[in-house]
């Protein structure tokens, strides 16, 4: 810029030398020194730009850049969402941003005192800084309202700012937020969020610590679930069934001390009962649980009616190292396998749950090795007398004792490992009938109980596919027996499974038919069926009772309509062989015939079977 100038006067100059060369001889002496004047101020002026002006201006930029690193700091102190602001030595505000004006600037002035919760604390951070530049930590905060807002603040110390002294810069960032969420975290990890309650951690902490003070032995933990309350909320859902509890836990609440109760799971509550007078004292209080839980509640618009069981535990029969709380649980489960609405822990309890836990370890390790026996009982066609399958039955000799199926059974399905278990079954099955069949055994079907858990198993359909193709068993000659309840549970998924199966020819047959509520309306569903097998209790029946008999010719009626074969098991008598042949039954199966058998007896059955029922046939 200064260079520009410096031509453009350079070349101003130089027209008016011409132009003073030109006319100086007409100008008076006034004129020619003005002129003079003129020119030589124009040479004068770079000269003059570069000592004087230069200077002056860079200084005015300079104090325009300091303006406006001024404006942008008071823009960022103002919208900055942490409070800010400068005490004086006094501890009155100086200033402060917009933040703190909108919390604490009720009539115009902040005050140290005033916006600090605790006194005393406000007193040490002063102290504090009297010897110290700074100070760091959280600091509760009054609002204009009253309001407490926790905050993470720094003060910091300005000395020699200026004539007026020190100065205090306090910064606090609004935390509440923060701790709120932790204190919500904290209340979760200790409390139902439903009921308020105390949950199973904080129970079992204030069980240990009231049982190391107990002195008179007078201390009972009992444990209460709601039987029905999976069924209660699929009906109505979540909202409805939590003020279905909420309504109950505020019921017991009324009748022991909030501190004694807990919400251990969705079904179930825990008390703790101190000092009571005597065992009747104890069952008065047991009964009144039981009294508010089953008392008929409003939900969804529907009347309901909750069911509970109880298990208790003293403290006087728990032993160093048990858990009180685990045996009240242990109690709740064999009162309810026993039908004991309330069940107190005892001696008794105890022997019977370790002998069940030997048990189950025991069939654990049978499951390992599989260790089990099959046996065969044979089914016979009730008009020709031969011999047209057997049912495969599952065996357990347990050390020497024969272990009920329907008890093993039930724990297998219990523990999950009845899928495997069943499987082993049905290949063993599978590879003795391919066997017999290559050895010229008169070929007879196989029938193989399958329960619901291997019915519903993803990988049932592909495994049995795989065992027949494994062990080259013709699959005509294989049938499944499927519980209605098992094919109840998810129609469509078991009338898919039943259609692949019996597309390759295996036969499909409803075992205990009539005994569930829904036999007859779910019967339609399924379009692949080849046999109803009778319930034993129908057989036994027979002529017990008229009801029974009704029964018992509406399945083989009902077996004939649908083209079915009809089988009865369970068959004892020849009066019950004369019935059922004459209302059109096809099949028997029962001791009459034979009990199960083991597969060298099964052979020789099969090598000299007689004609067992001619003389009962001929007489019909």
């Amino acid at each position: 810029m200064a260079l520009i100038l410096l031509l453009a006067l350079s070349i101003a100059e130089f027209f008016i030398m011409l132009y003073l060369d030109a006319y100086q001889e007409s100008l008076s002496f006034i004129e020619a020194a003005v002129l003079d004047a003129i020119v030589l101020s124009l040479l004068l002026t770079p000269v003059v730009y570069m000592s004087e002006i230069r200077p002056v201006l860079s200084m005015a930029n300079a104090l325009r850049e300091d303006e406006r690193n001024m404006l942008i700091s008071h823009h960022v102190f103002e919208c900055s969402s942490e409070m800010l602001i400068v005490f004086d030595d006094g501890w009155c505000s100086s200033f402060y941003n917009s933040a703190s004006k909108n919390k604490f600037a009720c009539d115009g002035m902040i005050t140290f005192e005033t916006i600090v919760s605790d006194e005393q604390q406000a007193e040490k951070i002063k102290v504090w800084l009297y010897t110290n530049d700074h100070w760091t930590g959280q600091l509760d905060l009054l609002d204009c309202t009253g309001l407490v807002l926790h905050s993470h603040s720094s003060i910091t110390k300005i000395a020699n700012l200026d004539s007026d002294g020190v100065k205090y810069a306090l910064i606090a960032a609004d935390i509440t937020d923060a701790i709120q969420t932790q204190n919500n975290l904290d209340f979760l990890t200790k409390f139902d969020p439903v009921t308020t309650l105390q949950n199973s951690f904080s129970f079992e902490q204030r069980v240990l610590k009231q049982l190391s003070s107990v002195k008179n032995g007078r201390f009972c933990v009992a444990v209460i679930r709601i039987e029905n309350l999976k069924s209660i909320f699929s009906m109505h859902g979540d909202p409805a069934t939590n003020k279905l509890i909420c309504s109950i836990s505020h019921e017991l609440e009324d009748l022991v001390d909030s501190d004694q109760l807990a919400r251990l799971s969705k079904d179930e509550f825990g008390l703790i009962m101190l000092n009571y007078f005597d065992e009747d004292a104890l069952h008065f209080t047991l009964n009144k649980v039981v009294e508010i839980v089953e008392t008929e509640r409003l939900v969804g618009g529907v009347r309901v009616l909750p069911r509970c069981d109880i298990g208790c535990c003293c403290a006087t029969e728990v032993k160093d190292g048990e858990s009180i709380i685990s045996c009240a649980f242990v109690a709740l489960d064999h009162g309810k396998r026993a039908g004991a609405r309330i069940e107190f822990y005892d001696s008794q309890i105890k022997h019977a749950e370790i002998q069940k836990a030997v048990f189950r370890n025991e069939l654990r390790d049978a499951v390992r090795q599989m260790d089990f026996d099959i046996v065969f009982q044979p089914q016979v066609d009730i008009n020709n007398n031969t011999l047209t399958g057997v049912e495969a039955l599952l065996r357990w000799n347990n050390n020497g004792e024969n272990v009920s199926p329907a008890i093993f059974v039930s724990e297998l399905e219990q523990s999950g490992a009845i899928y495997d278990v069943g499987m082993w079954v049905l290949r063993q099955c599978c590879k003795k009938g391919k066997r017999w069949f290559d050895e010229g055994t008169v070929p007879f079907s196989i029938a193989v109980n399958v329960s619901a858990l291997q019915l519903m198993n993803e990988n049932f359909r592909r495994d049995v596919m795989e065992v027949l193709a494994t062990t080259h068993f013709p699959p005509s000659l294989l049938e499944l027996e499927f519980t209605e309840s098992s094919m109840v549970a998810d129609p469509v998924a078991a009338e898919q499974v039943m259609s692949d199966l019996g597309s390759l020819g295996v036969k499909i047959a409803i075992d205990d038919f009539g005994t569930g509520y829904s036999s007859l309306s779910y019967l339609k569903k399924f379009k692949t069926l080849d046999k109803l097998k009778i319930d034993k209790s129908f057989v036994d029946s027979l002529n017990d009772g008229e009801g029974e008999s009704v029964i018992t010719d509406a399945i083989i009626g009902l077996a004939k309509s649908l083209h079915l074969k009809a089988i009865a098991e369970g068959v004892e008598g020849d009066h019950q062989v004369a019935y059922l042949k004459s209302h059109g039954c096809d099949q028997l199966q029962g001791y009459l015939i034979s009990k199960p058998i083991k597969e060298d007896e099964l052979l020789e059955f099969a090598k000299g079977y007689a004609n067992k029922l001619h003389s009962v046939a001929a007489n019909v």
